[in-house]
């Protein structure tokens, strides 16, 4: 997975995906649910680089599957602020909403961990772009666009 981190860091997506790909199947040999679940954390980001939403929105589905069976809280956060991301720019708001204020609900369960303040800021922030896009005066306003400043992948 490494390697792939420093394919996504370099900009180089595809063959981030493509190291990706080479460690789920691994991993997924050895049934190494914590580094299958940052790997498709991992993984959605780079789908949602490439403009793969529909695998972007399964990779972060499949990590919060495992993070849930981890019980990590902060993993599942993190990957549903990931699937809220998706689903943004599938311009599904009204689905992103009902992830973001489950996560924000959920977010005491972290609040003594480092990774709280980052997901709380970035959760409202999704949250008040797919109210914005929800608006009926805003219909025609530019759809959600991922930020120039590529999110930060998990390491093994």
């Amino acid at each position: 997975m490494n390697l792939g981190l420093v394919f996504y860091n370099k900009g180089e997506a595809q063959n981030a995906l493509t190291h990706f790909q080479l460690a789920e199947a691994a991993w997924q040999k050895q049934d190494d649910i914590l580094s299958l679940a940052r790997l498709n954390t991992n993984m959605g980001l780079v789908f949602l680089a490439l403009q793969q939403l529909g695998p972007a929105e399964e990779a972060f589905n499949h990590s919060i599957a495992h993070y849930q069976r981890l019980k990590d809280d902060s993993g599942a956060l993190n990957a549903t602020d990931g699937l809220a991301m998706a689903l943004l720019a599938q311009h599904r708001y009204a689905d992103a909403i009902a992830k973001l204020r489950q996560g924000l609900a959920d977010l005491h369960k972290i609040a003594h961990l480092p990774s709280y303040a980052y997901l709380l800021q970035s959760m409202q922030n999704h949250l008040q772009q797919a109210q914005r896009y929800m608006r009926p005066q805003q219909l025609t306003a530019a759809p959600y666009r991922l930020a120039p400043d590529k999110p930060m992948l998990f390491h093994a």
